[in-house]
């Protein structure tokens, strides 16, 4: 006879509850350990070989889709901070932004990561011809634009008033503690709103910078960027009003480009490249910086929240 193992009600709810204490400690001990690669980011000066050894041994621990797309967006802002100015650097700023977007990601990290990987393209093939990397890079725009579209993102960042706090209640009386409270809750989730959806408009709107800087370079052609637009946003007003800024821009008629020129190209300015790139990763850099803040502000909220 096959002896039965009785399980206590008790006993169930004990795994339970020490499962879930397990599994709070690892998410707990993941964000520390990429804390601690986020805080070794210096630049060029990073220790990437570090950055990677350690980065490599959490993809082996932790291996749920949340924490593999957690590891993959960490290891994507520390080379895209720092590794853009080295070739081979930029191309694992293009391996790791594609491996992160294939996991789990909150729409800002998202967005981020086709704006590092669209960098990331540029940097990698700065010493290709400039037109098929351009082309590439732009794709790569084109896709984190059409997705943001699904965030629905205002136009604009809302504002938040504060008179509604301290307002007397409709009926007259005088605004209990109870209903200041209610009003309190309000009021942070709406500001917490405010500056998420601020920070999906900035996020786009590098998109579009980024875009706009590759098609108002020369050689011009408006021409392909209108085709690769119509193809990869498939919404007719988003690559009207893309036109609208390259026409502003005076880059609306393309260059004729010959395809055996006759003598070498002029070569580009020396301080080209890195200026370019220089601009871009202050962009992203000011976009991690504000990240931060958010971060610091969300938890200094949470704090607050928590207190009786």
């Amino acid at each position: 006879m096959t002896r039965r193992t009785r399980v206590f009600p008790g006993t169930l709810v004990l795994c339970l509850l020490a499962f879930g204490a397990g599994a709070g400690a690892a998410d707990e001990s993941l964000s520390r350990q990429l804390q601690e690669i986020d805080g070794m980011r210096k630049g060029p000066k990073t220790p990437f070989a570090k950055v990677e050894s350690q980065a490599q041994d959490l993809l082996k621990k932790h291996t749920t889709p949340e924490e593999q797309g957690r590891i993959y967006y960490q290891m994507t802002d520390a080379y895209g901070q720092g590794g853009l100015f080295h070739l081979e650097l930029a191309r694992r700023v293009v391996e790791y932004a594609q491996k992160a977007l294939e996991y789990p990601q909150e729409p800002v990290h998202r967005i981020e990561l086709y704006m590092y990987w669209g960098v990331g393209i540029r940097a990698a093939g700065r010493n290709d011809p400039f037109q098929p990397v351009r082309k590439a890079a732009a794709e790569v725009n084109l896709k984190g634009l059409k997705e943001a579209r699904q965030y629905n993102i205002p136009e604009k960042p809302r504002e938040v008033s504060l008179g509604s706090l301290l307002a007397r209640p409709a009926d007259g009386g005088p605004l209990t503690e109870q209903e200041f409270k209610r009003r309190s809750d309000v009021l942070l989730a709406a500001q917490r709103q405010a500056r998420y959806e601020a920070n999906l408009i900035h996020r786009r709107q590098v998109l579009v910078n980024q875009i706009v800087e590759l098609y108002t370079s020369k050689p011009y052609a408006a021409t392909e960027l209108r085709d690769l637009a119509t193809q990869v946003l498939e919404d007719s007003a988003s690559v009207e009003e893309l036109m609208r800024i390259i026409e502003e821009k005076g880059a609306l008629k393309d260059d004729v480009v010959e395809e055996e020129p006759s003598e070498p190209p002029p070569a580009q300015p020396a301080w080209r490249w890195p200026v370019v790139l220089g601009i871009n990763a202050l962009a992203v850099g000011a976009i991690c910086v504000i990240t931060w803040l958010a971060r610091r502000r969300r938890a200094s909220a949470r704090r607050t929240e928590a207190r009786p």
